[in-house]
Protein backbone atom coordinates (compact mmCIF):
# COMPACT_ATOMS: atom_id res chain seq x y z
CA UNK A 1 0.00 0.00 0.00
CA UNK A 2 1.48 3.02 -1.03
CA UNK A 3 2.08 5.85 1.69
CA UNK A 4 3.48 9.81 1.42
CA UNK A 5 4.85 11.69 4.59
CA UNK A 6 5.97 14.87 4.75
CA UNK A 7 8.28 16.42 7.25
CA UNK A 8 8.53 20.74 6.83
CA UNK A 9 11.57 20.66 8.82
CA UNK A 10 10.13 23.02 11.28
CA UNK A 11 8.30 20.32 13.33
CA UNK A 12 9.24 16.63 13.75
CA UNK A 13 5.62 15.64 13.38
CA UNK A 14 5.05 13.81 10.30
CA UNK A 15 1.86 14.80 8.08
CA UNK A 16 0.32 12.36 5.49
CA UNK A 17 0.36 13.64 1.85
CA UNK A 18 -0.31 12.16 -1.26
CA UNK A 19 2.53 12.91 -4.82
CA UNK A 20 1.52 13.88 -8.53
CA UNK A 21 4.74 13.09 -10.22
CA UNK A 22 5.61 15.51 -13.17
CA UNK A 23 8.55 15.77 -15.47
CA UNK A 24 10.26 18.06 -13.33
CA UNK A 25 9.66 16.68 -10.33
CA UNK A 26 7.70 16.06 -7.09
CA UNK A 27 4.39 18.23 -6.22
CA UNK A 28 3.82 17.69 -2.71
CA UNK A 29 -0.73 17.68 -2.20
CA UNK A 30 -2.11 17.57 1.50
CA UNK A 31 -4.82 14.78 1.84
CA UNK A 32 -7.63 18.14 1.73
CA UNK A 33 -6.23 18.87 -1.80
CA UNK A 34 -4.13 21.77 -0.81
CA UNK A 35 -0.67 22.31 -2.85
CA UNK A 36 1.98 22.82 -0.15
CA UNK A 37 5.16 22.18 -2.45
CA UNK A 38 7.02 21.30 -5.58
CA UNK A 39 10.51 19.27 -4.94
CA UNK A 40 12.48 19.72 -8.17
CA UNK A 41 14.24 16.15 -9.49
CA UNK A 42 17.98 18.34 -9.24
CA UNK A 43 17.58 19.28 -5.63
CA UNK A 44 16.50 16.07 -4.29
CA UNK A 45 19.16 13.83 -2.37
CA UNK A 46 18.60 10.16 -1.29
CA UNK A 47 18.96 9.83 2.15
CA UNK A 48 17.54 6.16 2.48
CA UNK A 49 16.75 3.92 -0.08
CA UNK A 50 15.24 0.66 1.53
CA UNK A 51 14.80 -1.16 -1.40
CA UNK A 52 13.33 -4.58 -0.22
CA UNK A 53 10.41 -2.80 1.54
CA UNK A 54 10.74 0.06 -1.72
CA UNK A 55 10.58 2.80 0.37
CA UNK A 56 12.61 5.98 -0.28
CA UNK A 57 13.80 8.60 1.97
CA UNK A 58 14.48 12.23 0.74
CA UNK A 59 15.98 15.38 1.30
CA UNK A 60 15.77 18.50 -0.27
CA UNK A 61 18.92 20.29 -0.62
CA UNK A 62 16.84 24.30 -0.94
CA UNK A 63 14.89 23.15 2.31
CA UNK A 64 16.92 22.21 5.25
CA UNK A 65 15.72 19.76 7.39
CA UNK A 66 12.72 18.99 5.03
CA UNK A 67 11.89 15.00 4.27
CA UNK A 68 9.90 13.50 1.91
CA UNK A 69 9.13 9.35 2.68
CA UNK A 70 8.14 7.74 -0.56
CA UNK A 71 6.67 4.12 0.68
CA UNK A 72 5.79 2.29 -2.55
CA UNK A 73 3.38 4.01 -4.73
CA UNK A 74 5.55 6.07 -7.20
CA UNK A 75 9.01 5.60 -5.25
CA UNK A 76 10.43 3.04 -8.79
CA UNK A 77 9.84 6.12 -11.03
CA UNK A 78 11.45 8.78 -8.62
CA UNK A 79 14.56 6.28 -8.02
CA UNK A 80 14.68 5.59 -11.81
CA UNK A 81 14.70 9.28 -12.94
CA UNK A 82 17.15 10.56 -9.69
CA UNK A 83 19.19 8.06 -11.07
CA UNK A 84 19.72 8.71 -14.60
CA UNK A 85 20.22 12.55 -12.97
CA UNK A 86 23.45 11.27 -11.18
CA UNK A 87 24.78 9.45 -14.28
CA UNK A 88 24.20 12.23 -16.08
CA UNK A 89 26.07 14.37 -13.37
CA UNK A 90 29.10 12.05 -13.17
CA UNK A 91 29.91 11.81 -16.93
CA UNK A 92 30.57 15.53 -17.44
CA UNK A 93 33.84 16.69 -17.87
CA UNK A 94 35.08 20.29 -17.16
CA UNK A 95 35.11 21.22 -20.87
CA UNK A 96 31.60 19.99 -20.62
CA UNK A 97 30.54 23.23 -18.74
CA UNK A 98 31.50 25.31 -22.39
CA UNK A 99 28.51 23.42 -23.51
CA UNK A 100 26.17 23.86 -20.61
CA UNK A 101 26.71 27.83 -19.97
CA UNK A 102 24.56 28.29 -22.95
CA UNK A 103 22.44 26.30 -22.03
CA UNK A 104 21.14 27.80 -18.92
CA UNK A 105 19.95 30.30 -21.18
CA UNK A 106 17.21 28.26 -22.38
CA UNK A 107 15.56 29.38 -19.68
CA UNK A 108 16.35 32.58 -20.29
CA UNK A 109 15.16 32.56 -23.65
CA UNK A 110 11.80 30.90 -23.18
CA UNK A 111 11.10 34.10 -21.09
CA UNK A 112 12.25 36.38 -23.63
CA UNK A 113 9.90 34.43 -26.34
CA UNK A 114 7.28 36.24 -24.39
CA UNK A 115 7.99 39.47 -24.97
CA UNK A 116 8.87 39.05 -28.86
CA UNK A 117 11.07 37.63 -31.17
CA UNK A 118 13.80 40.61 -31.19
CA UNK A 119 14.93 39.62 -27.68
CA UNK A 120 14.68 35.99 -28.07
CA UNK A 121 16.72 35.93 -31.14
CA UNK A 122 19.46 37.65 -29.24
CA UNK A 123 20.20 35.03 -26.68
CA UNK A 124 19.11 32.16 -29.20
CA UNK A 125 22.15 33.01 -30.69
CA UNK A 126 24.71 32.16 -27.04
CA UNK A 127 22.91 28.49 -27.70
CA UNK A 128 24.69 26.05 -30.22
CA UNK A 129 22.45 24.64 -32.94
CA UNK A 130 23.16 21.49 -31.93
CA UNK A 131 20.66 21.35 -29.25
CA UNK A 132 17.90 22.25 -31.61
CA UNK A 133 19.39 18.89 -33.80
CA UNK A 134 19.41 16.24 -30.79
CA UNK A 135 16.31 16.99 -29.45
CA UNK A 136 14.52 16.69 -33.47
CA UNK A 137 16.19 13.47 -33.57
CA UNK A 138 14.82 12.27 -30.11
CA UNK A 139 11.41 13.69 -31.68
CA UNK A 140 11.18 11.98 -34.62
CA UNK A 141 12.63 8.62 -33.02
CA UNK A 142 9.49 8.94 -30.86
CA UNK A 143 7.09 9.46 -33.84
CA UNK A 144 8.01 6.72 -36.38
CA UNK A 145 5.27 4.29 -35.31
CA UNK A 146 2.74 7.16 -35.63
CA UNK A 147 4.11 8.24 -38.75
CA UNK A 148 3.88 6.44 -42.39
CA UNK A 149 6.02 8.21 -44.39
CA UNK A 150 5.08 7.91 -48.08
CA UNK A 151 8.18 7.27 -49.51
CA UNK A 152 7.14 7.87 -53.72
CA UNK A 153 10.32 9.16 -55.60
CA UNK A 154 8.68 11.44 -58.32
CA UNK A 155 6.42 13.20 -55.52
CA UNK A 156 9.64 13.62 -53.12
CA UNK A 157 11.62 14.96 -55.92
CA UNK A 158 9.08 17.83 -56.68
CA UNK A 159 8.55 18.54 -53.35
CA UNK A 160 12.42 18.80 -53.06
CA UNK A 161 12.73 20.96 -55.71
CA UNK A 162 10.27 23.48 -53.69
CA UNK A 163 12.30 23.26 -50.92
CA UNK A 164 15.56 23.81 -52.55
CA UNK A 165 14.35 26.99 -54.91
CA UNK A 166 13.26 28.00 -51.13
CA UNK A 167 16.66 27.75 -49.52
CA UNK A 168 18.56 29.55 -52.58
CA UNK A 169 19.15 32.22 -50.87
CA UNK A 170 18.55 31.65 -47.20
CA UNK A 171 22.01 31.38 -45.15
CA UNK A 172 20.97 28.54 -42.12
CA UNK A 173 23.20 26.17 -39.79
CA UNK A 174 20.17 23.62 -40.62
CA UNK A 175 19.83 21.27 -42.88
CA UNK A 176 16.38 20.54 -44.09
CA UNK A 177 14.68 17.50 -45.50
CA UNK A 178 10.93 17.32 -46.39
CA UNK A 179 8.30 14.14 -46.60
CA UNK A 180 5.04 13.09 -47.48
CA UNK A 181 2.93 12.00 -44.04
CA UNK A 182 0.22 9.27 -45.23
CA UNK A 183 -2.11 11.14 -42.86
CA UNK A 184 -5.26 12.61 -44.83
CA UNK A 185 -5.06 15.22 -41.96
CA UNK A 186 -4.77 18.84 -43.21
CA UNK A 187 -1.52 19.70 -41.59
CA UNK A 188 2.17 19.64 -41.64
CA UNK A 189 4.72 20.02 -38.63
CA UNK A 190 8.31 20.94 -38.43
CA UNK A 191 10.88 19.64 -35.57
CA UNK A 192 13.64 21.39 -34.20
CA UNK A 193 16.48 20.84 -36.54
CA UNK A 194 14.92 20.55 -40.08
CA UNK A 195 12.55 17.95 -40.32
CA UNK A 196 9.39 18.83 -41.85
CA UNK A 197 6.67 16.46 -42.42
CA UNK A 198 3.89 17.73 -45.17
CA UNK A 199 0.86 15.24 -44.48
CA UNK A 200 -1.32 14.21 -47.49
CA UNK A 201 -4.40 16.14 -46.26
CA UNK A 202 -2.65 18.79 -47.06
CA UNK A 203 -1.48 17.97 -50.29
CA UNK A 204 -5.00 17.14 -51.09
CA UNK A 205 -5.72 20.41 -50.38
CA UNK A 206 -3.46 22.52 -51.81
CA UNK A 207 -4.42 23.70 -55.49
CA UNK A 208 -1.70 25.08 -56.61
CA UNK A 209 2.48 24.88 -56.02
CA UNK A 210 2.32 28.00 -54.50
CA UNK A 211 0.07 27.11 -51.76
CA UNK A 212 1.93 24.26 -51.13
CA UNK A 213 5.14 26.58 -51.01
CA UNK A 214 3.93 28.85 -48.81
CA UNK A 215 3.04 26.34 -45.94
CA UNK A 216 6.41 25.07 -46.56
CA UNK A 217 8.33 28.02 -46.01
CA UNK A 218 6.16 28.93 -42.89
CA UNK A 219 7.58 25.59 -41.26
CA UNK A 220 10.82 26.67 -42.40
CA UNK A 221 10.67 29.56 -40.69
CA UNK A 222 9.96 28.26 -37.60
CA UNK A 223 12.98 26.03 -37.70
CA UNK A 224 15.07 28.92 -38.73
CA UNK A 225 13.82 31.00 -36.03
CA UNK A 226 13.94 28.05 -33.28
CA UNK A 227 10.63 28.52 -32.19
CA UNK A 228 10.37 24.50 -31.44
CA UNK A 229 13.37 24.74 -28.78
CA UNK A 230 12.24 28.13 -27.19
CA UNK A 231 8.45 26.68 -26.52
CA UNK A 232 9.89 23.31 -25.70
CA UNK A 233 11.86 25.23 -22.58
CA UNK A 234 8.87 27.08 -21.65
CA UNK A 235 6.42 24.29 -21.01
CA UNK A 236 8.80 21.50 -20.12
CA UNK A 237 11.52 23.25 -17.85
CA UNK A 238 15.31 23.62 -18.26
CA UNK A 239 15.83 19.94 -17.02
CA UNK A 240 14.43 18.70 -19.74
CA UNK A 241 16.52 20.39 -22.44
CA UNK A 242 19.50 19.43 -20.48
CA UNK A 243 18.58 15.66 -20.55
CA UNK A 244 18.36 16.01 -24.63
CA UNK A 245 21.89 17.91 -24.37
CA UNK A 246 23.32 14.85 -22.62
CA UNK A 247 21.64 12.04 -24.63
CA UNK A 248 19.45 10.67 -22.04
CA UNK A 249 16.73 8.74 -24.35
CA UNK A 250 15.55 6.96 -20.95
CA UNK A 251 13.79 10.47 -20.14
CA UNK A 252 9.83 9.72 -19.58
CA UNK A 253 9.35 12.98 -21.52
CA UNK A 254 8.27 12.51 -24.64
CA UNK A 255 9.61 15.40 -27.35
CA UNK A 256 7.72 14.51 -30.29
CA UNK A 257 4.11 14.00 -29.02
CA UNK A 258 4.98 17.44 -27.02
CA UNK A 259 6.00 19.14 -30.42
CA UNK A 260 3.48 18.32 -31.79
CA UNK A 261 0.35 18.87 -29.46
CA UNK A 262 2.43 22.80 -29.15
CA UNK A 263 0.68 25.70 -30.43
CA UNK A 264 3.36 28.28 -31.26
CA UNK A 265 2.71 32.05 -29.31
CA UNK A 266 1.32 35.02 -31.18
CA UNK A 267 4.50 36.65 -32.06
CA UNK A 268 6.09 33.58 -33.07
CA UNK A 269 3.41 32.75 -35.43
CA UNK A 270 3.67 36.57 -36.79
CA UNK A 271 7.75 36.03 -37.01
CA UNK A 272 7.08 32.44 -39.22
CA UNK A 273 4.87 34.80 -41.53
CA UNK A 274 7.21 37.48 -41.82
CA UNK A 275 10.61 35.45 -42.25
CA UNK A 276 8.30 32.89 -44.35
CA UNK A 277 7.14 35.67 -46.75
CA UNK A 278 10.40 36.86 -47.33
CA UNK A 279 11.77 33.23 -48.49
CA UNK A 280 9.39 33.27 -50.55
CA UNK A 281 10.10 36.35 -52.41
CA UNK A 282 13.35 35.73 -53.05
CA UNK A 283 12.73 32.64 -54.26
CA UNK A 284 10.18 34.15 -56.44
CA UNK A 285 7.37 32.49 -55.39
CA UNK A 286 4.08 34.53 -54.87
CA UNK A 287 3.34 34.85 -50.96
CA UNK A 288 -0.57 34.74 -52.62
CA UNK A 289 -0.30 31.13 -52.33
CA UNK A 290 -0.09 31.24 -48.53
CA UNK A 291 -2.50 33.39 -47.99
CA UNK A 292 -5.10 32.08 -50.11
CA UNK A 293 -4.56 28.74 -48.72
CA UNK A 294 -5.02 29.28 -44.82
CA UNK A 295 -8.11 31.97 -46.08
CA UNK A 296 -9.60 29.20 -47.59
CA UNK A 297 -9.74 26.64 -44.90
CA UNK A 298 -10.18 29.32 -42.32
CA UNK A 299 -13.48 29.72 -43.99
CA UNK A 300 -13.90 26.31 -44.85
CA UNK A 301 -13.29 24.94 -41.24
CA UNK A 302 -17.03 24.03 -40.69
CA UNK A 303 -16.68 21.27 -43.80
CA UNK A 304 -13.34 19.67 -42.54
CA UNK A 305 -14.09 19.75 -38.88
CA UNK A 306 -11.17 20.71 -36.16
CA UNK A 307 -8.68 20.82 -38.69
CA UNK A 308 -5.30 20.30 -36.69
CA UNK A 309 -3.00 22.97 -38.55
CA UNK A 310 -6.11 25.75 -37.58
CA UNK A 311 -5.58 24.51 -34.18
CA UNK A 312 -1.65 24.51 -34.27
CA UNK A 313 -1.24 27.70 -37.00
CA UNK A 314 -4.12 30.28 -36.22
CA UNK A 315 -4.57 31.85 -39.17
CA UNK A 316 -7.60 33.88 -39.42
CA UNK A 317 -8.57 35.62 -42.90
CA UNK A 318 -7.34 38.79 -41.60
CA UNK A 319 -4.01 37.56 -40.85
CA UNK A 320 -3.92 35.83 -44.39
CA UNK A 321 -4.97 39.03 -45.90
CA UNK A 322 -1.97 40.91 -44.29
CA UNK A 323 0.73 39.06 -46.86
CA UNK A 324 1.23 40.53 -49.38
CA UNK A 325 4.40 40.47 -51.94
CA UNK A 326 6.86 43.07 -51.61
CA UNK A 327 7.48 46.00 -54.17
CA UNK A 328 9.35 45.01 -57.17
CA UNK A 329 9.11 40.97 -56.90
CA UNK A 330 9.38 39.05 -59.54
CA UNK A 331 7.59 35.66 -60.74
CA UNK A 332 9.67 32.71 -61.52
CA UNK A 333 7.48 29.65 -62.25
CA UNK A 334 8.10 26.64 -59.79
CA UNK A 335 6.83 23.40 -61.00
CA UNK A 336 5.97 22.07 -64.39
CA UNK A 337 2.41 20.39 -65.04
CA UNK A 338 3.84 17.08 -64.60
CA UNK A 339 5.89 17.71 -61.55
CA UNK A 340 2.46 18.63 -59.90
CA UNK A 341 0.68 16.02 -61.26
CA UNK A 342 3.18 13.72 -59.97
CA UNK A 343 3.42 15.58 -56.38
CA UNK A 344 -0.21 15.38 -56.16
CA UNK A 345 -0.58 11.87 -57.41
CA UNK A 346 1.66 11.02 -54.02
CA UNK A 347 1.70 7.45 -53.25
CA UNK A 348 -1.39 6.77 -55.76
CA UNK A 349 -3.35 9.14 -54.69
CA UNK A 350 -5.37 10.65 -57.87
CA UNK A 351 -6.14 14.39 -58.36
CA UNK A 352 -9.04 14.60 -56.45
CA UNK A 353 -6.88 14.20 -53.07
CA UNK A 354 -8.97 10.49 -52.66
CA UNK A 355 -6.49 7.96 -51.66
Amino acid sequence: MEKYYYYDGKIAQAQEVSLSLLAQGVTIITTDGLRIGHWNFTDIEVVHDDTLNNRLRLSNRTIRGARLVVECGIAPRIRETLAVLQNARQDVKPYHFLFAIPMALVLFIAGMTLYGPPMADFFLRYVPTTIDEKIGELAESQLVDDITLCGDEEAERALNKILQRLLENVDTPFTFRVDIGQDDTVNAFALPGGHIVLYGGLIDEAETPEELAGVLAHEMAHVIKRHGVASLAKQLGLQAILLAATGDTNSVINFGHTLLSMSMSRSQEAEADAVGAEMLAKAGISVKGLQAFFARIAKNQSDYGVLNLLSTHPHGEDRANALTDPAGFVLRPLLTNDEWAALKGYCGADLDGDT
